[in-house]
């Protein structure tokens, strides 16, 4: 699960860049790296994607570097559109929160949100913190808007935050919750109040239900919201789509097998339709043991669940055109997907694909080198069509802190 690969993040990093083979089966995109992370005080492993606003400013967290004082817990940045990058705030690992790994999101006034795996206070499962939800303002001052504290309000928001038009937060929380189902609970979804009260939504028991949520939530116009568990369901446990009521009443939609892909863990996207769309990061093509070698075998998917529950994979991975979709997928005008996996391709340091109809295209394979390795996050695409994403490692070759990047396809 995602939580294995950050923690290996580095013993993977060093293997891939001693590779230096060339690119191929790339289609003719025009990528660019916007900006190389240095590591220190400039941040370093951008595990989140990009927030662009009206002006093409790019905003971003990194899950390292940033203040010396904590050894390094994180930065949130600004990029502009000449490339000029600015750190609006650094993490000190305290009651501020430390290690983002999350979309920010931005509101009106150009506040941004986000939240952070560790820091807070003190709480019931780590001594390090539970994890915050924070508000950094356009001058970078940073509010600690809830500081989780691990009961049956949640511990470790790794999802983004969505927000209503009452100014309302909802997100995930992976751990927290019910400790009589899970060790240290199973998860939670939670709603945060503009004036700083905390609601626990739904509690997840890891039977049926799902448990174990890494991804941010969609919301319809209904004010339902839709999300997935990274395990549970049914007998496999490959983890659930599921629909949560504005009163917290559950629905599982699909309960996930290893042909469909296991452990989903980004965000779902939902077309006009309302049509959902989402990645699996294990599971899918099971004649495949070169990823990973254990079960269940399988690269990860690439998935739809139409508006009346039909599932399909529209791609399983099989290694040479990825691995590991950690992230979600975007749509074009076109109707066309993108998406990224975190790993494999020509060395081992991910792809970024295109899905239009049942044609799977590489739009780029990430060589461990200058252009970046291990994209992790989300991409974001604008309206002309061109795409904004980080990779967690490579760029600057005396760092491999990571890079963020602009591919027009």
């Amino acid at each position: 699960m995602l939580e294995t690969i950050t923690e290996n993040f580095r013993t993977i990093l060093a293997g891939a860049l001693v590779f230096t083979l060339s690119l191929t089966g790339a289609g003719a995109e025009t990528f660019k790296v916007i900006y190389a992370f240095k590591g220190g005080s400039d941040g370093g492993r951008p595990l989140a994607g990009l927030t662009r606003d009206a002006d093409g400013n790019l905003y971003g967290t990194t899950q390292l570097g940033g203040s010396a004082d904590c050894g390094g817990c994180g930065t949130v940045f600004k990029i502009a559109p000449d490339g000029t990058k600015t750190v609006l705030y650094s993490f000190v690992g305290g009651s501020d929160g430390a290690f983002p790994s999350a979309t920010l999101i931005r509101d009106a006034q150009g506040n941004l949100y986000g939240t952070t795996v560790q820091g807070g206070n003190d709480c019931h499962v780590k001594k390090g913190g539970c994890g915050t939800i924070f508000k950094i303002a356009p001058d970078g001052h940073e509010t600690v808007l809830y500081a989780f504290k691990g009961h049956g309000d949640g511990g470790l928001p790794y999802s983004s935050l969505l927000a209503d038009a009452a100014g309302d937060l909802y997100g995930t929380t992976y751990e927290g919750g019910d400790f009589n189902a899970c060790y240290k609970g199973c998860g939670t979804v939670f709603k945060l109040h503009p004036d700083g009260r905390e609601k626990t939504l739904y509690t997840f028991h890891a039977s049926s239900d799902g448990g174990y949520p890494y991804a941010g939530l969609i919301r319809d116009g209904s004010g339902n919201l839709y999300g997935t568990t990274s395990a549970g369901g049914g007998a496999i446990a490959c983890g659930t789509i599921f629909r949560l009521t504005p009163k917290g009443s559950e629905t599982v939609l699909y309960d996930l097998l290893e042909s469909d892909g296991c452990g989903p863990a980004a965000r779902l996207f939902a077309d006009n339709s309302g049509n959902l769309y989402g990645t699996a990061e294990h599971g899918g093509y099971q004649g495949n043991a070169a990823c990973g070698g254990y079960y269940p075998y399988g690269c990860g998917t690439v998935f739809r669940l139409s508006r009346k529950g039909a599932f399909k994979v529209l791609h399983a991975f099989h290694a040479k055109d990825g691995d590991d979709p950690v992230s979600g997928v975007v749509m074009d005008a076109q109707g066309d997907l993108y998406g990224t996996t975190t790993l494999a391709g020509d060395v081992d340091a991910g792809t970024l694909y295109k899905i239009s109809g049942r044609t799977r295209t590489i739009v780029h394979m990430f060589k461990a080198q200058d252009d970046g390795a291990f994209p992790f996050g989300d991409l974001t695409i604008d309206d002309a069509g061109i795409l904004y994403g980080t990779a967690a490692g490579g760029g600057d070759p005396t760092c491999g802190c990571g890079t963020v990047y602009a591919v027009t396809p």
